[in-house]
Formats: structure tokens, sequence, C-alpha cells
């Protein structure tokens, strides 16, 4: 009789023992939802929220009295999206990373990513087991992203059509890979057809001998230590296609690593042909009207020596020095002023 007794009080002890052990489990099981970092949160299948943590009331700001207990459908901010999440569950689905949008106590919106499936007992929908994942500070951070690219694409389109009002040619050549870029008007400055494949040595081949030096020069110039890395050539070339003999400008910068080798060179091209047979043609006009034996003199509107050749000097007696930006009434004799007045004036 004793012995049963005590082999009773033994198992009642064990049972203590189990079920204290068991709630310990239970109350630990507990905090770790309810104080879990990741928010959580079940619903019924009315869409009644019915229990929530702790971390899913901080990320939308509500108290548990002003969340528990109301329409999930109060705080999404996409009718839609609930609804269709609602209904998903109802049909037994498990739903993964699924885009939402909620709303905030203070009127913001976060964006989550939900983790959802429910739980039955006896093929009745009990609750949801819901896992809301925030990404708010991921989809700003995109959105953020895209709006620089979407400023970058406008500025590099304003850039484009300034460089093509220009007539500048643009050209990127990587040391490193060998690659090289030149744009469709620095193809049509070199003479090489659209669709023709440009290498650096096709490049340097078009470059005029007599101006070879001075390009190796300056470009040797602005990789040596010290340099800013810029440089502004202007040389001679033959073109590509027609072989005919151009004047172009090139400018631009150099890029160094660590050990100062060059690792990319980036610049523009332009044209500058009409330009330079300009200046020749004013250079031998220049040189015509210095040697002339003629006096010639170039006045403005306002009847002010702008320049006055050697023969001018031999034929008045006055130095350039002495005329240029003095005005011609100076030579004019008085009663003859009226006269250069109505030539200027017409």
């Amino acid at each position: 009789m004793m012995e049963g007794i005590n082999e009773l009080y033994e198992k009642l002890a064990r049972l203590e023992k189990e079920n204290a052990a068991l709630k310990l489990r239970n109350d630990e099981l507990a905090d770790f939802f309810e104080n879990a970092s990741i928010p959580l949160h079940w619903v019924d299948g009315e869409g009644i929220i019915v229990w929530a943590n702790q971390a899913e009331l901080d990320v939308l700001g509500y108290t548990k009295e002003e969340y528990v207990g109301l329409p999930i459908s109060n705080f999404h901010a996409d009718p839609e999206a609930i609804q269709d999440i609602l209904t998903r569950l109802s049909n037994n689905e498990t739903l993964h990373n699924y885009s939402a949008r909620l709303k905030c106590k203070d009127g913001s919106i976060r964006h989550v990513l939900i983790s959802s499936n429910v739980l039955r007992t006896d093929g009745k929908f009990v609750h949801t087991r819901c896992f809301t994942k925030d990404i708010t500070s991921i989809v700003e951070e995109e959105k953020r992203r895209n709006s620089l690219l979407l400023q970058l694409e406008e500025s590099e389109a304003r850039l484009r059509m300034a460089i093509t009002s220009t007539n500048l040619g643009t050209w990127d050549w990587d040391t490193q890979t060998a690659n090289i870029y030149l744009s469709a008007e620095g193809k049509r400055i070199c003479g090489f057809p659209s669709e023709e494949p440009v290498s650096f040595e096709k490049l340097s081949d078009l470059i005029h001998p007599d101006d070879r030096q001075q390009v190796d020069q300056e470009v040797k110039r602005s990789t040596e230590s010290g340099i800013d890395g810029l440089y502004d050539i202007i040389f001679r070339i033959h073109r590509f296609d027609d072989h005919r003999l151009c004047w172009v400008r090139v400018q631009g910068a150099v890029y160094l690593d660590a050990k100062r080798d060059s690792t990319r060179f980036t610049g523009t091209m332009l044209d500058i042909t009409d330009i330079k047979q300009a200046e020749e043609k004013s250079a031998q006009l220049a040189a015509i009207i210095r040697t002339s034996n003629d006096a010639i003199i170039s006045i403005t509107l306002e009847g002010i020596v702008t320049s006055w050749n050697a023969s001018a000097q031999r034929m008045f007696g006055y130095t350039a020095k002495e005329m240029i930006c003095q005005p011609i009434s100076k030579i004019v004799p008085e009663d003859r002023q009226d006269e250069e007045v109505h030539i200027l004036h017409g």
C-alpha cells in the first residue's frame, strides 16, 4: 500500500516537473514571438487582426489597442493588394515576399514584403501566420538611384546636344583593355565610315608625320608626375577616307593609377581647318599690306586708325605707333575735314 502511494507521489512529482519545464518552454516561445525583431501578426478568417508582436506595432507606430481587433485592410494602402492576399491565403496558398504598402499612424507609408500561410484545425481557418519585412529604406534608395539615373540621362542628353551643336567629337581610350570609343562626329572629322571599327593604331596613323613628335611629347608631358594630366594639342591629320589634310584641336584628360601609369584618356576633337585656313589668309593679307608700295590704312566707322603700313609711314611721315588708335582726321587737311565725314558716313 505504501509502495503504491510512494509511486504515485513520484509520478506526480515527475508530472509537475515536466509541466514546469513545458510552461517554461511555452513562456520562452511566447517571448520569442512577442519580442522578436521581425514584425509578426495573425489575422483570422474574417480579416481581423487577432495578434501582433511589438516589432509590428513599432514599425507602424500603433499601440496594441489601436491595431489588434481591427480589420487588416484598414492598414493597407492598396485595397486590391490585401484582398488578393486574403483570397490566396483562404485558398490555402503560401505567400513568399508579397510586396505591399502599409499605412503608419503618422500618415507615412512603409513598403513591406509579406510571407504568410494559414493555421487550420480540422480544415477550418484559424489564423494566418504573417511575417512582415520592412524594405522601405531599400525602396527609397532604389527611387533615389532611379532619380539620379534619370537626371544623369537627361544631363547626358543635354551634353550630347551641346556637343552636336558645337561639332565636337568625343573619344575615350582605356589603355588597360585597349578599347577605344570615338563618337559619330569624331568619326566624321577623321573620315571613318560610321561602321568602321576604330583602334588607337588607326587614329595614330592619321597624324601628319611632321606633327607626330609634337603629339608624343604633349602626351608624355600630361602623364609625367606633378602634371595635372590635362592636354591641349593642335596638329594635322590625313583623313582616313580621302586622305585630305585637316587641322584638329584635341583637348582632354589623362587618368593615372597609383603608380602614375596612364589608365585612360578622354577628350574632345574639333576640326579647326577653316580657322587655320583663315589665319593663313590673314597672314598672307597682312604680309601684302606690310610690303605693299601703296599706302594702306584701315579705319573703323568712327574714323579710328587700326592698321598703318610702311608705305603710309613713308607717305605721311607718321609711324604706325603714332597713328594706330588715333583719328584719321589727324592727316586730313582742315579744309577737307567735311569730305572725310561724308566718306565715313555715306
